[in-house]
């Protein structure tokens, strides 16, 4: 019953174990080409104009979003930076439901609060 039990588990354990998607987008600074940490990525719905998620970028800069087929666009906003909007991304479109581009922010002349 041990050894059933152990069995069980291990399989329960890989089973739970969540797999990152391997792509990911990265923000990074216009002029030095650094990535950007805790810039605020937002995907919203282009139909409807509703945010469907939210990301924070991690400390290289890196984010993605899981979306179904339809379209969206997504804006970055950081206090040092200019808020930027991309285009209009069709994902019934593309081969997976990963949306994520890379995205070169520009600093602001003036601080936000």
């Amino acid at each position: 019953l041990l050894v059933l039990n152990v069995l069980i588990l291990l399989v329960a354990r890989r089973l739970m174990a969540l797999k990152k998607p391997k792509g990911w987008g990265i923000v990074y600074d216009v002029f030095s080409k650094k990535p950007i940490t805790r810039v605020v990525a937002r995907l919203f719905d282009a139909q409807f104009n509703k945010l469907v998620a939210t990301q924070v970028t991690d400390n290289k800069g890196r984010y993605y979003f899981l979306a179904g087929e339809n379209k969206y666009y997504v804006t970055y906003s950081h206090g040092s930076y200019e808020d930027k909007k991309t285009e209009i991304i069709d994902a019934s479109t593309q081969k997976s439901d990963l949306i994520a581009p890379n995205v070169a922010l520009q600093k602001t002349d003036k601080p936000k609060k």
